[in-house]
């Protein structure tokens, strides 16, 4: 202990270590102000113990009488991960305030270490640029990715511009892998979280310090350090009969309404001769580890499901022996109206209302409206047994006028500033607009497969859109789109895109091939407003047993922390 009587007094501490962290070591000083106060100061540098089965986290107690966090007139503490001690890079930065903490035990949860490596990561109560107190800790993390020898991901930058790329990591939920990995834009590994089931579904989001994932036969609440807070099973009952579900492709937190905090969930029922036409709405109550289910909605009620194919290009093929006519892949919630926005592989993007919430579990014909459909025109008619040529939306040009050539309207051809959408994936609302991945599986009522052509033989391609639409007068305007002179994002199924905080957006292109004989890869590309490519990355994972399972369906772009550096050596 050093005690400083004088304020100008320097005192300079020198560690020959390789490393400047002493592992459960204290430096601490006494400083003596002239009316007589004394402003502690420490550097405490405790063992911490990585947990190798969750995300790349560890819990690092507020110590007493050093840092008592209840104690402190601060309302904040937090931490930043160091690339290095030599030049203090900060990568990650994440604040906490008081309650946070203190509900967590007096335990800062830090996140975003990197896999295989000795972590340096710097703790602060009050601002992180003008602490109370500061702490330096060093963990070393095992490789968590040796766990998972069948995995093999290899990332690959293509290119990167990183003065304009967006902050934050990314999250790929497992699909032929039973992890949730996390990954910065250097293709660093900045986290896992092992869900320990045979087989993960491919729908996981997170939302604040919690995992929200699908089973697909139950639905899992889960914190950032691995824990299950609640896991509620698709099994339940109607009328007093037992019914199950397994979830599929999406589902949505409706945060605004009569349902407001309840998940609406994309299913098959069991015992239907149909699949992936059902919603089912659950209301989970995480104080009693239980959850109700509210509605189901069956989409057969809203659209002509026994026209299928409805698509020229589409085989009346099964799944299962069972009649996939509809094939569900997103669900959006339109706080605006109350209203939910769900994209159709097989039948275009609907617009529908939400059930009246009068107690009957299963929605009927007259509960919900149909207010719009988002396709071609193509294979509907006066005489099916669920007139919906009412809810079709007419084009415009960029002038606003309605385009009217039958060609286009049936999707045959190309306006020269409209385009549908062909077995599109993840519609979202933003800025009032609608957004996807328009992923051309079908374009212009053709057949099509899943390899990436480079001479511009095919019109094959997948693109990021944006449609502007008037429900009033029940038009659609496209206002912006990318991707036709872009090979490499060209996927036929799943994938994703999104807006990103600095106006960029990404693309993420699920399942690519080149050549017959290639395994399938993805491709996480990220594009600036003036539609240039600034960073774009490769993902394999080329030495699974069966590469068709290889890919993850999505990738999600998260930003959990105040401050993530992308600019950094």
């Amino acid at each position: 202990m050093k005690n400083i009587t004088d304020i100008n007094e320097v005192v300079s501490v020198t560690l020959n270590l390789n490393n400047p962290i002493m592992q459960g070591k204290e430096l601490s000083a006494n400083i003596l102000h002239s009316n007589g106060d004394i402003t502690k100061v420490y550097f405490v540098v405790p063992v911490a113990q990585n947990n190798p089965n969750a995300l790349l986290t560890c819990s690092i107690p507020v110590i007493a009488d050093i840092f008592n966090i209840s104690a402190l007139v601060s309302e904040k503490a937090g931490y930043e991960v160091m690339r290095n001690t030599d030049n203090k890079i900060v990568d990650i930065r994440k604040t906490y305030n008081k309650s946070e903490i203190e509900t967590n035990g007096n335990n800062i949860d830090i996140i975003g270490l990197y896999n295989n490596h000795n972590n340096i990561v710097r703790l602060y109560v009050g601002e992180y640029n003008n602490p109370d107190y500061v702490q330096y800790v060093s963990v070393q993390t095992v490789d968590v990715m040796a766990q998972y020898p069948n995995a093999n991901l290899n990332f690959e930058i293509k290119k990167a511009d990183y003065s304009k790329v967006d902050s934050g990591i990314l999250m790929m939920p497992g699909n032929a892998y039973n992890y949730i990995l996390f990954i910065d834009k250097k293709g660093n590994i900045r986290g896992i979280y092992d869900k320990n089931i045979s087989k993960l579904s491919s729908m996981s989001k997170i939302s604040g310090n919690r995992f929200l994932t699908d089973n697909f036969n139950s639905f899992t609440i889960t914190d950032i350090k691995g824990n299950n807070l609640i896991d509620v099973s698709y099994s339940f009952q109607i009328n007093g009969q037992n019914v199950s579900y397994k979830g599929h492709h999406d589902f949505t937190l409706i945060n605004f309404g009569k349902y407001a905090g309840m998940y609406a969930i994309l299913v098959d029922k069991t015992g239907e001769n149909t699949v992936e036409d059902y919603i089912i709405i659950i209301d989970v109550n995480e104080e009693n580890k239980s959850a109700a289910l509210i509605k189901e909605i069956d989409l057969k009620n809203y659209l002509p499901y026994e026209k299928y194919p409805r698509l020229p290009y589409t085989t009346n093929t099964n799944t299962n022996n069972k009649v996939d006519w509809f094939h569900a892949n997103s669900i959006e919630h339109d706080e605006s109206d109350d209203t939910l926005i769900i994209s159709g592989r097989n039948q275009g993007v609907i617009k529908i209302t939400l059930p009246e919430n009068n107690g009957v579990i299963q929605a009927g014909k007259n509960d919900i409206t149909l207010k719009w459909i988002l396709t071609p025109h193509i294979g509907y008619t006066a005489t099916d047994s669920i007139n919906v040529l009412d809810k079709l939306l007419t084009p415009l040009d960029r002038f606003g006028n309605p385009i009217t050539s039958e060609q286009v309207l049936q999707g045959y051809e190309a306006y020269e500033d409209f385009e549908w959408n062909y077995g599109q994936h993840t519609a979202l609302l933003r800025s009032g607009n609608l957004i996807m991945f328009d992923n051309g599986d079908g374009r212009y009522n053709q057949a099509t497969d899943n390899l990436i052509e480079t001479d511009g033989s095919k019109k094959k391609f997948s693109r990021y859109v944006e449609y502007k639409i008037d429900e009033n007068n029940m038009t659609v305007q496209q206002i912006y789109s990318f991707g036709k002179d872009n090979p490499e994002v060209y996927s036929q199924i799943m994938s994703k895109v999104d807006t990103l905080l600095n106006g960029n957006f990404f693309m993420f292109s699920a399942w690519q091939k080149y050549l017959t004989s290639d395994n399938v890869f993805s491709t996480y590309t990220e594009v600036d407003k003036d539609s240039n490519i600034v960073f774009q990355m490769e993902v394999r994972q080329d030495n699974l047993a069966t590469p068709s399972g290889g890919p993850t369906y999505r990738i999600y772009h998260i930003n959990p922390f105040d401050y993530v550096n992308v600019d950094f050596n």
